[in-house]
């Protein structure tokens, strides 16, 4: 205890009090060696700082590496996406394009099937529309369109034209140019290929369109006058061979004034009315005495102008074999100035025949104009048409389609007075036509005016939209086949 003391003592006297030291016997502090250790750890917190600062550095470069990857494969994402809309609009441009160009150049034709000729001459037009449209014009930059050529291409040949690039958007970034073909090989078809970029992407899509013919649309209405329509004496109009989805039954008139389609004593319509555009229903139609409508009556939303009638160019051009006026039996197309039958004369048809009459037709008492089984006429007339009391168009097929009355702006006038059935269709556009048989009617009627007098009923023949007849103007149109749509 005493040597403990002194030691303690001792370290006051040098004035270097170390509280809570601990000398060992030799004098030394045990706890010396912990001073000698200190610089070497300081080295090692040195490396392992600098170790982290560098993965931390790789990290975050990694990163805004990936960052600026995503970012560029979302801006080429945008890209493509933005170049594949301008494709597709191209595409809507050139249907635009295309539905301009038939609407108002109206192309038509008066053939069965349309010919090489007029198919290509549509095509011609096309490029000659395009170029009237846009040569020149701030949409292509004031460039021009680029003309008709002749190409060939993995062995095919035909023609075509492109319209130069169109710039989208008010930056215009994206852009597509158009290329029209139409292939020697398929003259039905016109394919349109858009190619749409930004900046250096381009995407390419094609859709064909087929050139058909339109059905002209001759008896899509069961009665249809220009200008009035009366319906007399208890006359029903109704129809037959409708399917579950055909629209109903429809007359009508491009007429507006009060009175245009006029039903009295009972007569009724069982389907829809139209008058002409502008027109009032409730003034252009008049019911009187029972008279009846049970569809709908409305107003058309376009004026109907009936297709004209030529002559087929054969039976035009070829000579008149003059006039008959006996009884005979025709079973060949022919030319004649009229036919002129007398009390109980009968021309019989057999065989499907195309007839050009010049002039009138006259059917004196019980005289008749007789379609054979499995026959079809086919009647062109320069003239009137005129059966007197008892006077026939016996069809003896029973099927309206088989006879067919077409009537040329020289025909005037339609006068049945006969008593017996009647299967025709009758399209007379410039002619006033006046029914007054007292038996019924099968068929159609297109004509300038119409009249039907006597109790009997007209029975539409829903077939009859269906019918294209030579000789009757058809529209040439581009119907778009969705299911060409591919990506190039």
């Amino acid at each position: 205890m005493i040597k403990s003391e002194t030691r303690q003592c001792n370290h006051q006297k040098s004035g270097k009090f170390v509280w809570g030291a601990h000398v060992n016997k030799s004098g030394r502090n045990k706890y010396s060696h912990v001073k000698s250790q200190m610089p070497h750890r300081r080295g090692l917190v040195s490396v392992l700082a600098i170790f982290f600062i560098i993965l931390f550095s790789v990290l975050a470069i990694s990163i805004s590496s990936v960052t600026n990857t995503n970012l560029m494969m979302a801006d080429n994402h945008a890209k493509v996406a933005q170049a594949q809309a301008a494709s597709e609009s191209g595409l809507a441009y050139a249907r635009c394009l295309l539905h301009n160009y038939i609407h108002e150049t109206k192309p038509h034709t008066f053939q069965q099937s349309l010919s090489a000729s007029e198919m290509t001459g549509l095509f011609t037009g096309l490029a000659s529309y395009a170029a009237l449209m846009l040569d020149g014009s701030a949409a292509i930059d004031n460039a021009r369109v680029a003309g008709l050529t002749s190409f060939r291409e993995n062995g095919l040949t035909g023609q075509q034209f492109s319209i130069p690039v169109i710039q989208m958007g008010a930056s215009q970034e994206s852009q597509f140019s158009l290329q029209f073909r139409q292939y020697t090989h398929d003259l039905e078809s016109i394919e349109v290929k858009s190619t749409g970029g930004a900046n250096t992407i381009q995407r390419r899509v094609q859709l064909n369109y087929s050139i058909v013919k339109g059905t002209p649309g001759l008896f899509d209405f069961a009665l249809f006058a220009r200008e009035d329509l009366l319906f007399n004496n208890g006359v029903t109009l109704d129809g037959f061979n409708f399917e579950a989805d055909d629209p109903p039954l429809q007359a009508g008139t491009n007429g507006i004034n009060s009175g245009s389609i006029d039903l009295r004593n009972s007569a009724s319509i069982l389907g829809d009315v139209v008058v002409g555009v502008g027109g009032d229903p409730d003034i252009a139609i008049q019911l009187s005495n029972g008279a009846n409508i049970t569809g709908e009556t409305s107003v058309m939303q376009e004026e109907w102008e009936p297709p004209l009638v030529q002559v087929p160019h054969a039976l035009s051009t070829r000579g008149s074999s003059g006039v008959l006026n006996n009884t005979t039996t025709i079973n060949a197309n022919g030319k004649y100035d009229s036919i002129d039958l007398g009390n109980r004369e009968t021309v019989r048809i057999e065989g499907e025949v195309e007839l050009y009459i010049t002039g009138d037709i006259n059917l004196g008492n019980a005289a008749a104009i007789e379609i054979a089984p499995n026959a079809k006429l086919t009647l062109f007339l320069g003239g009137n048409l005129v059966l007197s009391n008892g006077a026939e168009l016996n069809n003896l097929t029973q099927e309206v389609e088989n006879f067919m009355i077409l009537g040329l702006d020289t025909c005037e006038n339609v006068i049945l007075k006969n008593s017996a059935t009647t299967y025709a269709s009758i399209y007379t556009p410039n002619a006033d036509v006046d029914f007054r048989n007292s038996a019924d009617a099968y068929g159609a009627v297109v004509s300038k005016s119409f009249r039907q007098h006597n109790s009997a009923g007209f029975h539409y023949d829903a077939d009859l939209r269906e019918s294209s007849p030579v000789g009757v103007s058809a529209s040439i149109s581009l119907l778009c086949d969705g299911n060409s749509f591919m990506e190039l």
